[in-house]
């Protein structure tokens, strides 16, 4: 509840997404998230953009680009961070 206090009405939410839902599973205590707990507390707190980043060094392009599409999915406004990116607020 406290992070979706955070994010409540924000135009950007930077999240981590380490992992996938099924990833979060096998490592519960790792203090991490997965990209679909991102999307929730995005969704909860009515954040406009989401965007994920800390993402698991072992995950390439393409699995990168398969979990910014799920993303999508759920949150229009979601996207996968990259390295140089620059957002325009």
């Amino acid at each position: 509840p406290s992070v979706v206090a955070l994010a409540k009405d924000a135009d950007l939410l930077i999240h981590d997404a380490q992992f996938t839902p099924e990833e979060k599973q096998e490592r519960p205590d790792w203090g991490h998230s997965s990209w679909m707990e991102a999307v929730q507390v995005a969704r909860e707190g009515n954040a406009h953009r989401l965007a994920l980043f800390h993402h698991d060094p072992t995950h390439g392009d393409s699995q990168l680009y398969a979990i910014e599409q799920k993303a999508r999915a759920h949150l229009a406004g979601a996207f996968v961070a990259r390295e140089g990116m620059e957002i325009v607020l």
